[in-house]
């Protein structure tokens, strides 16, 4: 919290941030269930997927 408030990132953006991480736990968490996770997979800045 006090990197956001350091930061002065509006209330409306912390909105869409959590939204779109919410999105993206439930795509995982789905991806887990059905055995589809691949080790070693981070997310950079720009929303783009590497693996190792």
């Amino acid at each position: 919290m006090k990197d956001v408030k350091d930061k002065n990132i509006l209330p409306s953006e912390m909105k869409i941030l959590a939204e779109e991480l919410n999105k993206l736990k439930a795509e995982f968490l789905e991806d887990l269930r059905q055995g589809n996770h691949q080790k070693n997979q981070f997310c950079l800045p720009s929303n783009e997927f590497v693996t190792m």
